[in-house]
């Protein structure tokens, strides 16, 4: 029984084989081999002499010249001097360094320039490395990069405008914290002596219209700071430095004031980052005095933790309050949103839309899980890198 011999594998490529296929090749087939090879590639190719004549170019670049009004003679190029063209055009510094490569004073170099069209604006990479060989030369590639460059142009004009809107922002602040907060103080003193020159005639009825207008104005105050605080995040004003977490929760925990039948404590020791002290201060501030405000037990307990995982840092805020149901999660974390009236709990609905904020420019995330009459967790990770 005849058996057809099998090929063999990568090794059958190599060896004596290889060494008497190239042997076997003509001059001709070379140039031709080396001519496909130019052709494969996706770039604009033309090699010169030492002189700086075009000897040869590739496919694509002949198509260009067809494609931008050429005849096929002349965008084969062959024969015409590179350096005269580039200096015909105006294009000096290409003819500079060109020259340059070619006298072997300079490795290469890289240039980006416009070449537009009647119907659009166009970039193109030009390089120009010496050709290796004993008689010089150079290769010249043209690369077009039209679209990277209208995407970088996208960006100039997205940062102008996120510019213009930062200053606009920062416009609207200053206005805010002093053209709108100077009548309410306004008001508010008012309300105070009204009710301390003329509560006696006012009644009790009249008193308490005063002390509900005092209160109203307190929440917008308290809104206006709010916001202002959520404005100001990632905008880059202070100063990044390591701040060590234990001490700053201890001092926010001072500062909140628990009552004396809620607990906060902190579990082990918190790690130090390199962030903005302030907005570290804003996510615990946030945090401790939502589980404070909400609490229902008798005997409240709320634990800061922080663990090392994959992640980086994973902080938790944990209470034992009433919990928060399912479908509120997403919620919680939008501006204006609270699950309780106003009346109930003096809030401004941005504190977690703050936390979130600052936490996921810090490349973190936060997430909350509850159990309805068991507790809240908050868990927000840092990078271990912040």
């Amino acid at each position: 029984m005849t058996q057809t011999a099998l090929p063999k594998g990568p090794a059958h490529c190599g060896g004596a084989a290889a060494t008497a296929a190239r042997a076997e090749m003509t001059t001709d087939e070379r140039e031709i081999q080396a001519r496909s090879v130019l052709d494969s590639l996706h770039k604009h190719i033309a090699l010169l002499d030492a002189n700086g004549c075009i000897v040869s170019v590739n496919r694509d670049w002949r198509e260009f010249g067809v494609a931008n009004g050429a005849t096929p003679e002349q965008a084969d190029s062959v024969g015409i001097n590179y350096l005269d063209v580039c200096n015909a055009i105006g294009q000096k510094p290409k003819d500079d360094y060109a020259a340059a490569v070619l006298a072997g004073a300079q490795t290469g170099f890289e240039l980006e320039y416009p070449c537009g069209s009647p119907t659009e604006a166009r970039w193109f990479l030009m390089r120009v490395s010496p050709l290796v060989g004993p008689h010089g030369g150079a290769v010249v590639t043209h690369e077009t990069i039209t679209k990277r460059w209208q995407l970088e142009q996208q960006r100039a004009s997205l940062i102008a405008e996120l510019q213009a809107a930062n200053r606009e922002l920062s416009d609207f602040a200053y206005v805010v914290s002093h053209d709108l907060k100077a009548p309410l103080r306004g008001i508010s003193s008012l309300a105070s002596w009204l009710i301390s020159d003329f509560s006696d005639k006012l009644g009790e009825e009249g008193c308490g219209h005063l002390t509900l207008i005092a209160s109203r104005v307190k929440r917008l105050s308290g809104l206006i700071d709010a916001i202002l605080a959520y404005s100001r995040v990632g905008r880059g004003r202070e100063e990044r430095a390591s701040v060590a977490l234990g001490p700053l929760v201890r001092n926010t925990i001072d500062l909140l004031a628990p009552p004396p039948h809620i607990s906060v404590e902190v579990a082990g020791e918190l790690p130090a980052l390199t962030i903005e002290a302030v907005k570290a201060q804003q996510v615990f501030q946030n945090l401790l005095s939502n589980a404070i405000d909400f609490m229902d037990k008798p005997a409240g307990r709320v634990v800061v933790a922080c663990v090392r995982d994959a992640s980086g840092w994973h902080f938790t805020v944990a209470d034992n309050g009433p919990g928060i149901e399912t479908r509120h999660f997403e919620r919680i974390f939008q501006l204006f949103q609270t699950l309780s009236s106003r009346d109930d709990h003096e809030r401004t609905g941005v504190g977690l839309a703050l936390v979130k904020k600052i936490v996921e420019l810090e490349g973190g995330r936060v997430w909350v899980e509850s159990t309805i009459g068991a507790g809240t967790t908050f868990h927000f990770t840092i990078p271990a890198s912040v």
